[in-house]
This record gives structure tokens, sequence and C-alpha cells, in this order.
């Protein structure tokens, strides 16, 4: 009951949208580049449009490269 309250509140960011820490919302992302981590792990890194901090999102490599092309 509780667990499925707290999960309950979490909303998917969109496509081109990461958390920004500094203004505590999600944020379009400007400028996004991808940068790898390692073979499963992709970084995708662009700037806050609200407050112009860096703003990073984590995802598969697969999605990314997906997204590359």
């Amino acid at each position: 009951e509780y667990h499925d309250q707290k999960h309950s509140r979490k909303n998917a960011l969109k496509d081109g949208q990461a958390w920004c820490m500094n203004c505590k919302k999600a944020v379009n992302m400007l400028d996004p580049k991808i940068k790898r981590v390692n073979r499963y792990i992709a970084m995708i890194q662009g700037t806050c449009e609200t407050c112009g901090r860096k703003v990073n999102r984590a995802t598969s490599a697969s999605k990314a490269s997906q997204g590359e092309k």
C-alpha cells in the first residue's frame, strides 16, 4: 500500500528533458550532447533552459545510439 503510493508519484521524463537540481523540476535541455560512459551507459548532457546550468540524464547506450540516427 505505502509502496504503491510512493511510486505512483513518479513521472517519466519526455525526450529532450532532464531533471535540473537547481530549479528542482524537469526542464528541456538546450544543445544536448551524448557522452558514452561505458559499453552499457550513455549520458545526455545539456544546458537548463531556465537557469543555464548543466543538466545530465543517464540512458542505456543502445537507446542513445538510436537517438543519434
